[in-house]
């Protein structure tokens, strides 16, 4: 089974938009965890939480902000699951049946970290991280801690390449929006993550340098 583990804040059209994309072009069995805020309003009330609990095997979950690797993070079952897919608010899957290319590339191995493009970085950078549940149980996390918001998936692809677990599949399953590529508005929520960018920095070299240990290097 396929876990889509979605962490959104104040984008809620965005987010009903990406559910409705999964739902309506998944095939398998699957199950959507929303990790949300309770001080974003937005997120935060009886319409967003009925709506999104009526959808088909959704479900979303509330906690105190702290920052966006610890959302990503946040409410992810060590077990239940054979495939975790982190999917970004701004993320759409474009054919029917996406979800069997996803299982077929781990061909029985969940041992593994896959990389599918996006269009526009491609092979430089995972945007769109999807591991096996035995990699995950590796670290559980899908991001190290230690970051806050950027940096963070740099070392998980170098990690995984380190580990020989890094499988690159090069088939376009979804569409990345993301301003850096579209031009679109850079809405406050990303003014925020990309504010930590010289803060992450620092702690990714940090980190490199002595060999991305799990625990942490602050």
């Amino acid at each position: 089974m396929i876990l889509f583990k979605i962490p959104t804040r104040s984008r809620p059209e965005k987010l009903k938009a990406t559910i409705n994309n999964i739902v309506n072009l998944a095939t398998g069995p699957y199950k959507i965890i929303v990790t949300a805020d309770s001080c974003d309003s937005t997120m935060y009330n009886y319409e967003m939480m009925q709506w999104v609990n009526g959808q088909k095997d959704t479900v979303i979950c509330y906690g105190n902000k702290v920052n966006k690797i610890e959302a990503v993070n946040r409410d992810i079952p060590t077990t239940g699951w054979d495939i975790l897919v982190l999917v970004s608010d701004d993320m759409q899957f474009t054919a029917k049946g996406f979800d069997q290319d996803i299982t077929d590339a781990f061909d029985g191995d969940l041992d593994q970290l896959i990389h599918f493009p996006d269009g526009y970085i491609n092979e430089k950078l995972v945007t769109l991280p999807i591991m096996g549940i035995t990699y995950y149980q590796r670290t559980y996390y899908v991001y190290h801690p230690d970051y806050k918001s950027l940096w963070s998936d740099n070392e998980q692809m170098e990690v995984a390449i380190q580990l020989n677990k890094y499988k690159y599949i090069n088939k376009n399953i979804y569409t990345h929006a993301h301003p850096a590529w579209t031009g679109g508005e850079v809405d406050e929520l990303l003014k925020e993550t990309q504010s930590y960018y010289r803060e992450d920095e620092i702690t990714y070299q940090r980190r490199k340098l002595r060999g991305y240990p799990k625990e942490s290097c602050l």
